[in-house]
C-alpha cells in the first residue's frame, strides 16, 4: 500500500538511507515528488536510538520545498527551559504555557542514602501539595539497581513499577513509574525527578541522554547529583551562561 502523505515525528531516529528508501516506496511520488513532513532534533537528541547518518539528513534538506525552525516550546515552563540551557546549552525555544512555573530544583547528595531520603521527601511533598504518584517519573541515566540498590524508602518504595512498552500508553493509578532518560524520548510527564547521574560526563551521548531528562517535564522538574559532580556541574553552568539571552 502506497500512501498520499508522510508525517514522521523523532525522524532523527530512522535518518539513514535505508530507512528513507523504505518511507520512499510507501509515498506515492517518493520522497522526490512525493507530500512528507519529517519533525526532528537534529542537535540534542540525534543518536540515541537507531541509526543517525548526516549524509541522510543532507540528502532530505536537499529534497524539501522548506525547511522550519520550531521556536515555541509547549512542554515546559520558562524555570525548565533556562535550566536546560545552563546545563546543556541547548536553545529550545520559549515556553508558551501560561505562568512562570515552580523554579527547578537542583539537589547534591553526600550518599546513596542521602539521595534516597531526598528524593522520598520531595515526592511525598508533591503529593501534599496535590500530586499523585501517576503523575510523576523518575528518570535515571543508567540503570536503576546500580543507582538505588535498595530502591526507594518506605511505601514509595514499595509502589515503583519499571515503564516499558507494555506499560506505557496507561499509567498505573497509584503507582510511581521509573525509566531511563534516553528511552523517555518523545514522552512527558507533570512532574519529574532526575537522579542516577553518577555516570554523567561531558561526552556527547552522556549529554544528550541528559538534555532528554532535563526536558521532559510539564510543570516541576527535581534534580539529584552526587557530590562528586559539583565541578562538572559548575562548569556547564560556566560554559553555557552566555548563551543565556542570545
Amino acid at each position: 500500500r502506497r500512501f498520499d502523505c508522510l508525517v514522521l515525528d523523532e525522524a532523527q531516529d530512522m535518518m539513514n538511507i535505508d530507512l528513507l528508501d523504505l518511507l520512499g516506496r510507501i509515498l506515492m511520488g517518493g520522497l522526490e515528488g512525493g507530500n512528507w513532513h519529517l519533525f526532528l532534533d537534529p542537535n540534542n537528541q540525534q543518536g540515541l536510538l537507531g541509526t543517525y547518518d548526516e549524509d541522510a539528513f543532507s540528502y532530505v534538506r536537499e529534497l524539501s520545498d522548506h525547511s522550519l525552525r520550531l521556536k515555541q516550546n509547549c512542554r515546559n515552563t520558562p524555570q525548565i527551559i533556562l535550566q536546560t540551557q545552563l546545563l546543556t546549552g541547548a536553545d529550545i525555544g520559549v515556553s508558551k504555557l501560561d505562568g512562570q512555573g515552580e523554579k527547578v530544583i537542583m539537589r547534591k547528595f553526600t550518599s546513596n542514602e542521602n539521595c534516597r531520603k531526598l528524593i522520598t521527601e520531595q515526592i511525598k511533598q508533591w503529593q501534599i501539595e496535590g500530586a499523585e504518584l501517576e503523575e510523576i517519573t523518575l528518570l535515571i541515566l543508567g540503570d536503576f539497581t546500580e543507582a538505588f540498590p535498595d530502591g526507594l524508602c518506605g511505601s514509595i518504595g514499595n509502589k515503583l513499577y519499571e515503564l516499558t512498552p507494555d506499560t506505557v500508553q496507561v499509567r498505573r493509578k497509584g503507582r510511581l513509574a521509573y525509566c531511563r532518560a534516553a528511552e523517555f524520548k518523545g514522552l512527558e510527564s507533570s512532574y519529574i525527578i532526575f537522579a542516577g547521574l553518577d555516570g554523567l560526563t561531558d561526552d556527547a551521548i552522556a549529554l544528550r541522554k541528559f538534555y532528554i531528562g532535563l526536558t521532559r517535564a510539564n510543570a516541576l522538574l527535581a534534580i539529584y547529583y552526587p557530590e562528586g559532580l559539583q565541578s562538572l556541574v559548575d562548569a556547564f553552568y560556566a560554559s553555557n551562561v552566555h548563551k543565556i539571552g542570545n
